[in-house]
């Protein structure tokens, strides 16, 4: 009986719900269209246009490659870098 009980509370808010929101698919879809905002002539960032477009090779960029941490004048190897060895 109680199982019955937890099945028509579930189907009743359902119910409920489905009758308060009262909208079909299409119409989710359309508000959910009108929310996306659109630029004539502008592609967003994650288009597949303008995710296959090809780019140059980024510039080097030595900070970014952790050089600095190469002992080139021994200064590096007075401080403490955590237990990290240069070779």
């Amino acid at each position: 009986m109680r199982g019955f009980r937890i099945i028509v509370l579930v189907a009743a808010a359902v119910l409920v719900a489905h009758a308060a929101l009262g909208q079909t698919a299409e119409e989710r879809r359309q508000k959910l269209n009108n929310m996306i905002p659109k630029h004539e002539g502008y592609l967003g960032a994650l288009a597949p246009e303008n995710l296959n477009k090809k780019r140059p090779a980024p510039p080097f960029n030595p900070d970014a490659n952790d050089s600095r941490l190469a002992d080139h004048d021994g200064a590096a190897a007075d401080r403490d870098l955590h237990g990290f060895q240069f070779q």
